[in-house]
């Protein structure tokens, strides 16, 4: 329950993450862009971004770039403290 009712969270708080799963005290997202300079921009606006801490979020980890069939993506990992 937790899982399924928290990545609809961050998908509402971060339309720009895509394939958002939870499991544990984690989630992972893939952040893409068009162009590494695009997927920068997104990055800083994230990190920038207090929504997905506000949601209880203790941190966000940006994994390495990967260019496929010319999009840019980065896998991401938002991690979470549960009581439960």
């Amino acid at each position: 329950m937790w899982a399924d009712t928290t990545a609809k969270a961050i998908a509402a708080t971060a339309p720009e993450l895509e394939n958002v799963a939870c499991a544990g005290q984690s989630c992972t997202a893939t952040l893409a862009g068009d162009s590494e300079a695009a997927l920068a921009t997104k990055t800083a606006a994230l990190q920038a971004d207090e929504s997905l801490r506000s949601a209880g979020a203790l941190s966000i980890t940006f994994g390495a770039p990967e260019t496929r069939g010319g999009k840019v993506s980065m896998p991401v990992t938002i991690a979470f403290e549960r009581d439960d």
